[in-house]
Order: C-alpha cells, then structure tokens, then sequence
C-alpha cells in the first residue's frame, strides 16, 4: 500500500513538471512565431484607436462606457476594447510597441486556453493543437495588427467563460452558482470587446449534446441566463451600430447562402494550406443563375447530413466540430450585414475562434490513429507534428512582417488583390508621406480613378501631383475634392500656395498657366472675385486654343459660383458642344435648373445620366427638376432610384416621405 502511493507521489511531480515544460514551449512558440510585431508600426484601422477622442482623455473611461458615440470614429459599441486602449494610453501615450507587446501576451494566453479547455473536453493531442493554434498564420492579423484587440479580447472572455461552464456543466465542480455567475460576466466582457461572441450559448448547447447526448429537455438551464446576456448586449450593440447608418454590401437572401457556405470552405482551406494570406481578399462574383456557385451550400449541407446519419460509427464528435466551426463563423459568414462586406466578404481574423474546432478535430484523428501504432510510426506521427508546428511558426514569422507600416501592409494587399479598392490610395499616402512622391504617384492616381467620388482618394492624388510640381494636373483632383468636403486644412493649404502664383517665387512674370492655376485654387477657395481678375489679368497672355478652351471654362465656373447663372449657361453651351465633360454637363444642367428652366435642364440631366447612370447628384437635382415640371410620379421613380445608391439621402428621403 505503501508502495503505491510512493509511486504515485513520483508520478504526480513528474505529471507536473511536464506539464510545466509543455506551457512554457507552448508560451514561446506563441510569442516566438510573431516577435517581429514589436517593431512595428500603427497600420490602417489602427487610426480607430490613434484618432479616438476619447481614449487620450483622463475621463474618458466614462465616454467609452456610457457614451459611445463621443468616441469616433469607432462606430461601434466594444467598451472592453476601448478600455484596454484607454488604460495602456495612460501607460505609453501611443507609441505602438506597447500596443503590440499585450496583444502578443493575450495571445499566447488564449493558447493556453485553449489547450486547458481541451484538456478538459478530453480531446486527444490537446497540446498539440494548442500549439498549432499558436502558431498558425492565419492567427497573424488579429495578434500582429494592434486593431485586432477586440478578437483577442472577446477570445480570451470567451474561452473563459466557456471553460467555467464545462466545470460546472460537465463535472462536479464545488460552487457551481458562483462559478456559473463568473461564466456569464466573462460572457458578458466578451460580446463587448466585439459582438461576434454571441454565439457562445449555441457552442455550449452542441458540446452539452455532444458530451451527454439527450434531447432538447435535457438542455441545462444553466444555459438561460447566457441566452438573456446575448440577446440584451448583442441586439443593444446591433441596434447602435445601424443607427450610425453603416450597412455592408447589398445581397439577396440567396447570395448571402453563396456567399456564407463558400467562405466556411475558404476558412477550412486557409487552415489546411496557409498561403497567400491577406488582409483584403478579392470580392467574389456571386450569381445565383450559375448553377455551379450552389454547390457550396449543397455540398456544406451534404457534409453535415452525412456526418450527421454516421455518429453511430464515427461518434458525435466530427459532427460536434463541424457545428461549432459554422455556429462561430455565423455573424461574419456574410449572412449579416457589416461595413467590411464593401472590402471583401473574408478576412483571416473572423476565424480565430472558430479554427480551434477544425484544428482540434484534425489532431484527435490523427493522435487517435497514432495511438495504438508500433513505436516507429508513434516517433514518425511526432517528428510530422514538429515539422507542422515549425512550418507554420516560419509562415506566421513572414507574415507578422507585413505588418511593419503602412507601405509593407498595402504593398502585400495589393500583391494579392491587385483590385482591393482602398488599397491603392492608401499605399500612395503612406509612400508620399514619406516623401516618395514619384513612387507614390501611380498608386494615388489609380485610387482616385476607381474612388471618384470618395473625398480622401481625390486629395491624396491631388496633393502627391502638387508636391511633384505638376501643380496644373493636380487642380481636377483638388476641385473634386473640395466639391465633396472643403474643411481640409491641407487641401486649403495646397490650395493657397497655388492661389499665390509660382512667379512671385522666382522674380518673373506670371505664365498663362500659373494664372489660369491661380485663378483655379482661387475658384476653389471661394475667392470669385479675386479669381474673376485673375482670369481677366490672363487674357494677354494667351497664345493658344487650349489655353482659350481653359479660361472660358474657368469664367463660366466663376459665374456659376457668383450665381450668374444667365452667363454661365451661355458659355458652357458653347463649351460642351466641342468637350465632352460630365463635371461641364452638370454644371449647365445645374445653370437650367437654377434658372427654373425645367424642361432643359431634364434633357441636360438625362444626357448626362446616360453616361454615367449613378451620378447622385444628377439624379438628385433631376427629381427636383421633374417636381418643378409639375411630373410628381416621374419624379417619385427617380428619388427611388438616388435611395437605391444612397440609402441615406435626405433630400430623397423627404420627397418620398413627403409624396414628391
């Protein structure tokens, strides 16, 4: 007897030993893979944290919790994120390495949870697929990226609060009210670092079926007050963030069942072969009359049938991991609405959370296939698992790299999704921001061809054309740009120096092109008169058609803006009967309309709608000019369309609420 517990003495210091050798391997390897991180720089959507108001605030803790529309440009309502943000502010302003040093220590962290969380569910190879979690590039974006704080922070609640559920759900834990009310608060922490952790309730309900079978009467109670918790924050936070007006791309029921069974395929194929990863996807072409794009959901459904009529020869627990990877990825699967929708429909960070099922079920089979084998296949099965852990440690080493500043993270989107559609202007500010003008030029000019009618895109090519002396060309993208916002102090900036003249610079007499610029900026400053005379100074000056062609459409751009309206229309006539011009033609259509001449100001609308179908200001100005030529109904189908574009259009909404 003796003996015995001798021996179980021996064994037990041993257990722990190893125990603690295997969490200080798994800690380095989920540290390790990434360090690279610390040395970078704030990238993109980090500017939510750089540019909170509230955030830098001493009191701002109360904004973040009580008032969460104080702290944009976040529109929306995680006051666990934005608290974390809130305190390491305090600790080292916002300089980033302190940023990406927790975020690498949550993420080791939640690797622990998730082997001690497996250890608990008694999944075979719980290391094992704890440190493939730890390691594994698609883990990269929410632990290299300091933004990526809401999906570590609603993980590691998450986790927890999973993980005291199955102690008093599973076994017979002491406690269990208190253990049960710490649960829920850990589930409550989690939905406000980021609503994705909602799903939470359905998770504990297919592992209670898988772990005791039954039916639903046998559903634990403990599970009503985490339903109460997800339904009251989530629709509370879902609530708030469409009140902001932020809504994704437009789908059909039955594209969104496209779009959501393909991604689940995309996120099992990204964890089984982790290359070309990005941070923006290409958009799929989703169309519901090609017969081939429903095979995902018929294969998806397929799969879990079929895993579902086998459980009496393979068990539940393939059909268990299949449920939880698709009940996890369920608010990000692209059957709800998000703002990210207009980006791509998948990003590696919604599956953070939901690739714990999938690794874990890949590694149970094979530890379990591995188990009763010869020492020589076991050894085999090891050495492959070192070999798994080591390559995907060297991909999420490559990976954290992108992350460095803005320049390597645009650079590597646009190596893989040359169409990204913010990609390209962004990568231009961030390469003339650091002064590489020349380099940054055709990334801005390209991000302003695809974004027209974005403010940002339309400046940055504006000012990368201004600093590169090209001050003529940067003008068309200036005036856009101020057309759509005129409070930029570096658009008034550039546009001041350009009023100024380049002359009076060098001690000689003004070019007809530098007062023709001139008279732009001055135009778009507000400064009509000032640009009126500047223009009239020109006249001597000029040599040749072009430079005619220049200054007639400048004088009528002046009496537009002057409200000379008679003018302006006589001198755009002539103007776009030799140019074809969509900005010219809005102007004389604009001209008509002001003068209450409805009936050529239609015709001038529609011709330019005929060429560009979207213009909402065309349409927008062509049903003020229908209502005007007492056609109501026309008018009606027209304001229908500018909502069909512009879901938030005022005057379109007051038409339609109004009757016309």
């Amino acid at each position: 007897m003796r003996g015995r517990r001798a021996a179980r003495a021996d064994v037990e210091p041993q257990s722990k030993v190893k125990d603690r050798i295997a969490l200080a391997v798994l800690l380095a390897l989920a540290v390790g893979c990434m360090v690279p991180a610390v040395m970078a720089e704030f990238v993109w959507d980090d500017i939510y944290l750089t540019r909170s108001k509230t955030v830098p605030q001493l009191g701002g803790l109360i904004d973040i919790w009580l008032s969460p529309k104080s702290h944009q440009p976040e529109i929306h309502f995680w006051p666990v994120t934005y608290s974390s943000f809130w305190l390491e502010y305090r600790l080292w302003g916002f300089h980033p390495a302190g940023y990406h040093v927790v975020n690498l220590i949550l993420h080791a962290g939640i690797s622990v949870l998730v082997w001690t969380v497996l250890r608990e569910l008694d999944i075979p190879g719980a290391w094992l697929a704890a440190a493939i979690f730890a390691v594994h590039p698609v883990h990269v974006e929410p632990a290299a990226w300091v933004i990526g704080r809401k999906d570590l922070l609603a993980a590691m609640f998450y986790l927890v609060a999973l993980l005291l559920w199955i102690r008093i759900a599973l076994t017979s834990a002491p406690r269990r009210r208190l253990t049960l009310a710490m649960s829920v608060i850990a589930y409550g922490f989690a939905i406000l670092a980021k609503t994705t952790a909602v799903t939470l309730p359905a998770i504990l309900l297919i592992i209670h079926w898988w772990k005791r079978g039954g039916t639903l009467r046998s559903v634990p109670m403990s599970l009503l007050p985490f339903c109460l918790v997800g339904a009251l924050l989530a629709g509370g936070e879902t609530y708030y963030y469409h009140a902001q007006g932020e809504v994704g791309i437009d789908l059909t029921v039955p594209e969104r069942l496209i779009v959501a069974s393909k991604a689940m395929f995309f996120y099992v194929g990204k964890l089984i072969v982790p290359i070309n990863l990005t941070n923006i996807y290409p958009l799929w072409d989703i169309d519901v009359t090609k017969l081939l794009q429903w095979a995902y959901p018929a294969s998806l459904l397929g799969l879990i049938v079929t895993l579902a009529l086998t459980t009496d020869r393979i068990g539940r627990g393939p059909l268990a991991a299949a449920l939880i990877f698709l009940t996890a990825l369920i608010p990000v699967s692209g059957l709800f609405n998000s703002s990210f929708m207009l980006f791509s429909y998948v990003a590696d960070r919604y599956q953070y959370l939901a690739s714990i099922a999938i690794i874990a079920l890949l590694v149970a089979v094979g530890s379990r296939a591995s188990a009763h084998r010869s020492r020589l296949v076991r050894r085999g099965g090891a050495a492959l698992a070192a070999l798994i852990i080591a390559s995907l440690a060297v991909l999420s080493w490559r990976q954290t790299l992108h992350y460095q500043d803005d320049i390597t993270f645009f650079r590597h989107v646009l190596d893989h999704n040359p169409e990204a559609r913010t990609a390209n202007y962004l990568l231009g500010k961030a390469l003339s921001a650091a002064g590489r003008h020349e380099d940054a030029l055709p990334y801005s000019l390209i991000g302003a061809e695809r974004l027209p009618d974005n403010f940002t895109p339309n400046l940055i090519a504006g000012l990368t054309l201004f600093n590169l002396q090209r001050r003529s060309e940067s003008l068309p993208y200036l005036e856009r740009a101020s057309r759509l916002r005129d409070d930029s102090e570096s658009l008034r900036e550039a546009l001041t120096f350009i009023a100024s003249g380049g002359a009076q610079f060098r001690g000689e007499v003004a070019t007809i092109g530098e007062r023709l610029d001139a008279a732009h900026a001055l135009l778009l400053l507000g400064e009509t008169d000032r640009a009126r005379d500047e223009i009239g100074q020109s006249r001597p000056l000029i040599m040749n058609d072009d430079d005619r062609l220049r200054a007639s459409i400048l004088r009528a751009k002046v009496d537009f803006a002057q409200e000379r309206y008679g003018q302006a229309e006589r001198r755009l006539r002539r103007i776009t009967a030799r140019l074809d011009d969509i900005d010219l033609l809005l102007h004389l259509a604009l001209s008509h309309y002001h003068q209450g001449k409805f009936a050529d100001a239609i015709k001038s609308f529609e011709q330019l709608l005929a060429r560009d179908p979207e213009h909402v200001v065309a349409l927008v100005t062509l049903g003020e000019s229908l209502r005007g030529a007492k056609q109501a109904s026309e008018a009606m189908r027209v304001f229908e369309r500018v909502l069909e574009l512009d879901p938030y259009n005022e005057t379109a909404l007051i038409r339609l609420r109004d009757g016309g």
